[in-house]
């Protein structure tokens, strides 16, 4: 078995690619999901405000255990569309 292998995604959604848009629990949990079942998911949060999640409840150092909950596995950008 090769290095990719080992990393590649696998599941029902390998090779499908999603934009995270949302910014409330239930739209990161959503595509939480689609990653678990080996989608390629992007999170893309708005300047300056960022997903909601990322302040409530328990927190270690400024990530919610929420936030790192619900968008694990997904790298993330962040655009300011008011430019």
């Amino acid at each position: 078995m090769t290095t990719d292998a080992l990393t590649a995604p696998t599941g029902p959604m390998a090779g499908i690619r999603v934009l995270d848009l949302s910014i409330a629990l239930t739209g990161p949990y959503a595509t939480a999901l689609m990653a678990d079942q080996g989608a390629e998911v992007i999170k893309v949060e708005p300047h300056g405000v960022g997903d909601l999640t990322r302040t409530g409840g328990f927190r270690v150092g400024t990530i919610s255990a929420m936030f790192g909950a619900v968008n694990r596995g997904k790298p993330s950008v962040r655009l300011d569309l008011t430019r």
